[in-house]
């Protein structure tokens, strides 16, 4: 009477707890059965155990835009879609994005930028402006960073919360806090900011909340949109000199690589600004949605 295992099967012949098993070259006792099952089936889950435990990566390229309107394809929606569309060996070296993640601000760290449309009508237009686009979400992030550390501060009122300033150092904090949770069916973010080259060079002012931190969190990892156009009011040039400046300066950091700061052109850029939207309440640089949505609620004098 014996007791064989095969493959992931046991066959037992007979009743007799006190025959023997044999197990490869090894017999063991047959009451010792039980004992030697679990130790094969905890060999098996520990070798593999490094592949199970390994955390995912999501790769998320963050756009953050008042979107004071979101517009169209010479401008926020252009920029989206040329983030989402990044091939392998592209000429920017800009890496393969899981997700281009855009995030209406909720409220500006500078009072003369704080007159904007409420964050629930660009929320809104957002949604509308990017629907439709491969690997793209409109977040309401910003908020959530926002809320939580009003909450942290024990801001309650809204009187208190006109005086609290939420840099972006401050939401990557929140991102990456959450990502690195032990929940492990969730991945680990690699985060990458894409600016305006205006919005690059007024970072790099290091005016900004904590603005090495942004540099610190992100490892370097930026990326500088430019507009192919006669009128660039930032040129190239001045540009690279700007990030050959940063990474000088963070040249001997462990945490900041400046060779991830890159360049990106995007083709269908032109000269569209929300600001100049708004003053000749002209919508053809809009998507179609978002025109209909401000005259549908009145926004900007329409």
């Amino acid at each position: 009477q014996s007791t064989h295992l095969q493959s992931d099967i046991v066959t037992f012949d007979g009743d007799d707890m006190s025959s023997n098993v044999n197990i490869g070259i090894t017999t063991v006792p047959h009451r010792s059965i039980i004992s030697t099952l679990s130790y094969v089936k905890e060999t098996m889950i520990t070798g593999c155990s490094s592949k199970a435990t390994e955390r995912a990566t999501k790769r998320v390229c963050l756009f953050g835009t008042s979107a004071n309107p979101p517009t169209g394809m010479g401008g926020h929606v252009g920029i989206a879609s040329h983030l989402a569309s990044t091939k392998e060996g592209n000429d920017a070296g800009l890496p393969i994005f899981d997700e281009v993640r855009i995030l209406p601000v909720y409220s500006h760290v500078f009072n003369e930028k704080r007159k904007l449309e409420t964050y629930d009508h660009r929320l809104a237009m957002c949604r509308l402006a990017f629907d439709g686009i491969e690997k793209t979400a409109v977040s309401d992030d910003e908020r959530t960073s926002f809320e939580r550390m009003a909450e942290k501060k024990g801001m309650t009122s809204e009187e208190e919360k006109t005086k609290l300033r939420v840099g972006t150092a401050d939401l990557l904090d929140m991102l990456q806090e959450d990502s690195e949770e032990d929940d492990m069916s969730k991945p680990l973010l690699e985060l990458t900011l894409a600016l305006g080259a205006d919005t690059f060079m007024d970072l790099t002012k290091w005016t900004w909340l904590r603005s090495e931190d942004v540099f610190k969190l992100l490892n370097g990892r930026i990326i500088v949109f430019v507009r192919k156009t006669e009128d660039m009011m930032i040129s190239e040039e001045k540009l690279s000199e700007r990030i050959k400046e940063v990474q000088h300066k963070f040249s001997n950091s462990s945490d900041i690589d400046g060779e991830n700061i890159r360049l990106a052109y995007v083709p269908t850029l032109t000269t569209v600004s929300s600001s100049e939207i708004r003053k000749t309440k002209d919508t053809s640089d809009l998507k179609p949605e978002v025109a209909e949505y401000i005259k549908e609620h009145n926004l900007y004098g329409f």
